[in-house]
């Protein structure tokens, strides 16, 4: 519920805007609630946000209770939100044939959904020579 009439985009520390949570969605999670205007959702980081919600506040920006969040900068729609398929094009491909699969790599496979990629063991080749 908002305390006051400011809208989100225009939320500072002089004029804060106040929210209810209706969820908490940690990184892994799935929401399972509806996001509606005068709510929000406590997203944790690496979670997915609700298709309803458009924004998102960093932590250190905002002010939280068991209940309500309390946002001391502006929401715009769209900031701090990374939509699917931002940051690889289709066709793309995720790492160079051959390459280990790091830290990095690991979270790009992941950021795309693939939780077991097709990998082979680098083959271990010894020759061993004989005159006959």
């Amino acid at each position: 519920m908002q305390t006051e009439r400011i809208p989100l985009w225009e939320a500072s520390a002089d004029a804060p805007v106040t929210l209810h949570i209706v969820e908490k969605v940690a990184a892994g999670a799935v929401p399972a609630g509806v996001c509606t205007e005068g709510t929000a959702v406590k997203i944790l980081t690496g979670a997915p946000i609700p298709p309803e919600a458009d924004a998102v506040v960093i932590f250190e920006k905002t002010r939280f209770t068991a209940e309500e969040v309390t946002l001391f900068a502006p929401a715009r729609p769209g900031e701090n939100v990374i939509r699917v398929g931002e940051d690889v094009r289709k066709g793309e491909p995720l790492a160079a044939s051959g390459a280990a699969i790091d830290p990095g790599t690991l979270g790009t496979l992941a950021a795309q959904g693939i939780a077991k990629p097709e990998v082979f063991r680098v083959p271990r080749v010894g020759i061993l020579s004989t005159r006959q």
